[in-house]
């Protein structure tokens, strides 16, 4: 699998992947982009992946088709996200939302905490695929494209 540019030193072996059979890997924009871009990494993450449901958070999703205005490029992204053999969608209820914002809070506190003054952000998007991640601790894991997304 190509690795993208910020992980070139990462070394991915499928058999560092079996304690997460079962469980919803939820996808961050910039691994979905890394996916989008290159069907052998559709493939190459299937491959790793077998018995894992990557899902889609409806924010991801929003990040993902946001500033597409030309309307084929958007169909494209929208067919490739709607492949259901590939992806679950992460259902978006009031119920489930309130406590994903008061995780994705909660890891703001941490995140400011750890990082000072002004060194760094995380942005919305991901401190709500976080806050999900944590309202499902025991059955989800997230993947990301740039590891400074989640310290």
């Amino acid at each position: 699998m190509a690795i993208p540019p910020q992980q070139e030193n990462m070394f991915v072996s499928n058999s560092d992947f079996s304690s997460l059979a079962g469980r919803y890997i939820f996808v961050d924009n910039d691994f979905l982009g890394f996916l989008f871009e290159d069907e052998e990494n559709l493939d190459e993450s299937l491959n790793i992946f077998p018995e894992c449901y990557l899902t889609i958070d409806p924010f991801v999703r929003l990040e993902f088709l946001r500033d597409i205005f030309v309307p084929n490029q958007r169909d494209i992204r929208e067919k490739f996200i709607s492949y259901e053999s590939v992806f679950q969608h992460a259902e978006s209820h009031h119920e489930n939302f309130i406590p994903i914002q008061e995780n994705a809070l909660l890891l703001s506190k941490v995140y400011a905490h750890q990082r000072g003054n002004g060194k760094g952000s995380w942005s919305t998007v991901d401190l709500l695929l976080a806050g999900r991640s944590m309202l499902h601790w025991n059955t989800s894991a997230i993947i990301t494209g740039n590891k400074k997304d989640f310290p």
